[in-house]
Order: C-alpha cells, then structure tokens, then sequence
C-alpha cells in the first residue's frame, strides 16, 4: 500500500490494528468486531479469528500490575504471591543414575527449518516478531533466508546436541507475563516466544 501511494487504506489498516490491539478491544461495536474477524479470515488465521468473535466478552480478559484484584491487592502483588521463591532443591529429590543413557544427536537442518516454518503460528511474544513474519523472514528472501535458515538450524543443533550454559539461552527463553481474569480470581500466562517454537518444532 506504501509503494502504491495508498496512504488512506494504509492508514485505515494502522487504525484497525490499534483498535484490535486495544485494551479496551471488548468495547468495540459488532460492526468493527465483524471487520477484525473478515480481515484475519482472508489472512487465512482462521483460528484467531475464532478465538477473536468468541473470546469478546464483558467479563474477563487481560489485567493489568495495578489493577485492583480484590481483597486490598493489586494484581501485581497477587500474581508475586504465586511466583514461588528460588531455592536449592533438596540432593534426596534427584535419582541416582550409576549410567547416563547415550545422548543420541539430533541432525537438523536448513530443510528441516523450512518445512517448519510453512507451518508456523502464533502471535509476537518478547521479540515482537509473529508467526507470519518469521515466515516471511524464513522463506521469502532468496539466499538470505536461506543464510537464517541455516543459523536456525546451527542453533537449533547446539541446543539440542549439548549442555547449553543458562546464561546462554535465558533470553530465548523469556516469556511475557500476562494475568488473566477468571472470574473470580487470576491466573497467570506465560507467553513465549514464535522463535522458540520454531528451535523445538525442528
């Protein structure tokens, strides 16, 4: 639309994204929620399309750190209630193991990343990119998709085939903390990350 000079559809899109993405999403008319639900449709995500016309209900939804979650809490101090303290497990709760099974390596390749990705869904997580981008990234840009593809799949082998350093892979591993109203109470979602899907799946 930019290319073409379609400045007012790319506008109206831009609009119809923040009305999506709101907050306040459950409040948009039947008009605009029937907009949201045709425009993922004929983007072929037919399941968040389901998700998006079912899920628009007046009870529910996502809460915010410093919303009011009853009983003189803030969300934010529920869900830290929830979240256990770090401790040294116990040496008693480990089985002893005279002999370590074989570690059989995992060959992944560039082939294998591209048939994954043909398949790929989901929404951004903590690196902001979605299912539909990484596709794009992974399988629309001639050798340089191919140069990535490869990446992954190196990644994807030193994940798989040894003894990785947490503070090597805690930033793939990093999920968004979203609290979700039940009615009563909150349970907390982690959400992560496309390209974590993407390391597994392969």
């Amino acid at each position: 639309m930019w290319r073409n000079d379609s400045l007012e559809e790319l506008i109206q899109e831009a609009e119809l994204c923040e009305r999506k993405f709101s907050s306040n999403a459950t409040n948009i008319s039947e008009e605009q929620a029937v907009q949201v639900f045709s425009r993922l449709v004929l983007q072929g995500k037919i399941r968040e399309a389901v998700r998006y016309i079912t899920d628009r209900a007046e009870n529910g939804g996502i809460l915010k750190p410093d919303d009011d979650a009853g009983k003189g809490k803030s969300v934010k101090e529920v869900l830290m209630e929830k979240h256990p303290d770090q401790s040294i497990p116990d040496p008693e709760a480990f089985i002893s193991c005279d002999e370590l099974p074989t570690l059989i390596d995992v060959d992944v390749s560039s082939d294998h990343v591209k048939k994954v990705a043909h398949s790929l869904s989901g929404s951004a997580g903590v690196s902001a990119i979605d299912a539909l981008q990484w596709q794009d990234l992974l399988l629309k840009h001639g050798g340089a998709s191919e140069r990535l593809r490869e990446a992954i799949a190196s990644l994807t082998r030193r994940l798989a085939n040894s003894l990785v350093l947490w503070a090597d892979i805690w930033a793939l591993k990093a999920n968004t903390l979203v609290a979700l109203d039940k009615c009563p109470g909150i349970r907390p979602i982690g959400i992560g990350d496309v390209a974590y899907r993407l390391y597994a799946k392969s």
